[in-house]
């Protein structure tokens, strides 16, 4: 075979084998094509007979589906509330005004809040206001008084002038001691009148402690039974803690006071009471420890620890809305296939889970959707 030949041979096998590449490259082509228009037939989500959703992998994973257990019992939960220190009622003590009249301050001033008294201290006086009628009948009183305490002592000077001209002793004259008597009686009713108009009645202190609340300044005027001081005992504290869910209480486990440099301090339960004029309730509680250094008036941090639903948060973290303003949740039944269950609300607090649960048949271990639910309700 020549040189001519072997070339043209060689062309020729080349050339056949490319054609035959070729060919089989577009046969190829049209399988893949073919192959992927099944598969994406076979993933898009599907409303089954019963009301179920299919659901492929892949589209879970478009659709960031994301699942979680189900429990039903019940678990607990801490809650912060703002709240401030106050004073038990049974530690307290008010010093009120007997009387009306001004207010002045004692020789070593106007005592203010925080300061440390002492049971039967005076912490001011109160000069008694009479009206001008009353002041002028004790004036004329006064005045009457002194007359005749004038009269007893021109008696009583008289009659000891004339038992020394007699060179009589006046010790044992019967009119001479009455007349000693009637002046005694005489000083003793002028002083009398003389305080009334000008005496200052004291304020005491009733128990021991600190003044937590003075509202009255030194030439002010109270009236009568008008509460001036307030006096309470430090060691017998009270927090009031402030909150808008009445039902709280009823699902409160233990309370401590989370205070700086304080550390936690434990609380107990007293009660509870709406407040006046807004809305919204007080927890009541007493402070533990007498060894604080908490004052009437501090705001400080509430720290309680409740019973939480679990099944209700579960079931509100999972709840959608559809366009009919129908609450439901999704459940993850099987590896590609979610149903749809219905639930009173989607609010946690007025939801019964327990009834919810037994209607719907959720049972521990029920893989809920939290996360992707809202996209799985837009298939029809």
């Amino acid at each position: 075979m020549t040189r001519a030949q072997i070339f043209l041979l060689c062309c020729g096998a080349t050339l056949w084998s490319a054609q035959t590449s070729a060919h089989e490259g577009e046969v190829h082509e049209e399988a893949v094509a073919t192959t992927q228009s099944a598969t994406t037939a076979a993933d898009k989500p599907q409303r089954l007979a019963n009301g179920d959703l299919y659901i492929s992998k892949a589209v879970q994973r478009l659709l960031g589906i994301r699942t979680e257990a189900f429990v039903a019992n019940n678990t607990s939960t801490s809650i912060k509330l703002q709240g401030e220190i106050a004073t038990r009622p049974e530690a307290r003590s008010v010093t009120s005004a007997p009387q009306a009249g001004v207010l002045e301050a004692t020789e070593e001033g106007w005592p203010l809040p925080g300061a440390v008294v002492k049971a039967g201290q005076v912490l001011a006086y109160l000069e008694p206001q009479i009206s001008l009628r009353d002041a002028a009948a004790r004036s004329t009183k006064s005045a009457e008084f002194e007359q005749r305490l004038t009269i007893a002592e021109i008696n009583v000077e008289r009659l000891r002038l004339q038992n020394a001209a007699g060179d009589g002793d006046s010790t044992g004259n019967v009119y001479y001691e009455q007349a000693v008597a009637e002046l005694e009686s005489a000083k003793q009713q002028r002083d009398f009148m003389v305080a009334s108009l000008h005496d200052r009645l004291p304020l005491r202190a009733a128990v021991s402690g600190v003044l937590i609340r003075n509202k009255q300044r030194s030439g002010e005027m109270v009236v009568a039974g008008q509460s001036v001081f307030e006096v309470a005992n430090p060691t017998q504290l009270r927090v009031v803690a402030y909150t808008f869910d009445p039902r709280l209480l009823a699902k409160l486990q233990s309370a401590k006071l989370v205070s700086e440099g304080q550390g936690q301090i434990p609380l107990r339960l007293r009660g509870q009471e709406a407040l006046v004029g807004q809305p919204g309730w007080k927890l009541l509680f007493d402070v533990a420890a007498n060894d604080t250094n908490l004052l009437p008036g501090m705001p400080v941090n509430v720290e309680l620890e409740v019973t939480a639903d679990a099944a209700a948060n579960q079931l509100a973290k999972a709840c959608v809305i559809s366009q009919a303003s129908v609450a439901s949740v999704w459940l993850h039944v099987e590896a590609e296939r979610f149903a749809q269950r219905q639930i009173a609300t989607c609010d946690a607090a007025k939801l019964p889970a327990s009834a919810e649960a037994a209607r719907n048949k959720f049972k521990t271990g029920d893989r809920l959707v939290v996360a992707g639910g809202a996209l799985l309700s837009q298939y029809h």
